[in-house]
């Protein structure tokens, strides 16, 4: 153990050499970081829903033995001129429902459309029912995130270290904003995701419980609804936060 702990990379070499299923978990904790892989330690409760292990290991994230000392080794601290994604939905939020206050104001008996039976029966297919602008679905050009086609996302947004290829938390970071993050922005959020990302003990054992046959997204399914029992947001519910202030409690 001191000689893994002595030494990161000689150990990721030899936790490599002999788990095959480690190369996965440690690229994986690497690109989200931009740190160089975590000192791995074999563990007896590794994940064992494969072979698309994508989903429910984002999940079942596992806790590593040497998780403390990396940290101290990898961390960087956050630099003054770089925002949290809180903090900038902070400054986003209120403009947008400010705005969304004085459309329903001035226009909110205004008509956008006739409902008609077959609208009904195929389920409002073709009606303008729902506000929504983080993406538009154009059937000639493709889709669109806040104006940005994919080859725009491709080239703007931040990938993960040496890779060419946008990660999902700068295009997280886009949906919630209509933002282009900076790459350290991105980088801070995920070490904030990989920092909250263990598991309550319940939630490992529900998910260990499970047949290994069962379908990864049931999985998933499940173990994200059994996170409610932790969740602050339902807390804040129950409770009796605002609607508007929702996001609050969900960044």
């Amino acid at each position: 153990m001191k000689n893994a702990l002595a030494d990161p990379v000689a150990w990721h070499k030899h936790s490599s050499h002999n788990h095959p299923r480690l190369p996965f978990r440690d690229a994986y904790v690497s690109n989200l970081s931009g740190y160089p892989p975590r000192p791995v330690i074999p563990s007896t409760s590794l994940p064992r829903i494969y072979p698309t292990p994508n989903i429910p290991t984002m999940l079942r994230t596992p806790r590593f033995a040497a998780h403390s000392v990396s940290r101290v080794i990898f961390t960087q601290r956050r630099l003054a001129s770089t925002k949290t994604l809180k903090q900038v939905l902070d400054e986003v939020i209120p403009p947008k429902q400010a705005q969304l206050k004085k459309l329903k104001a001035e226009h909110g008996q205004a008509v956008i459309g006739d409902i008609k039976v077959e609208h009904v029966i195929g389920g409002m297919r073709g009606l303008k029912s729902m506000l929504w602008e983080a993406s538009v679905l154009d059937p000639i050009e493709g889709i669109r995130f806040h104006g940005l086609t994919i080859p725009d996302c491709q080239k703007a947004l931040p990938a993960a270290p040496g890779g060419k290829e946008i990660i999902a938390e700068s295009m997280l970071w886009l949906l919630l904003t209509g933002k282009i993050p900076t790459e350290a922005e991105t980088r801070q959020l995920s070490r904030e995701l990989a920092d909250k990302g263990e598991l309550p003990s319940h939630v490992e054992k529900l998910l260990d419980s499970l047949p290994q046959t069962l379908h990864p997204m049931t999985q998933l399914g499940m173990g994200v609804a059994a996170l409610n029992h932790d969740s602050a947001f339902a807390a804040a519910y129950e409770k009796g936060i605002k609607k508007a202030e929702y996001w609050t409690v969900c960044s």
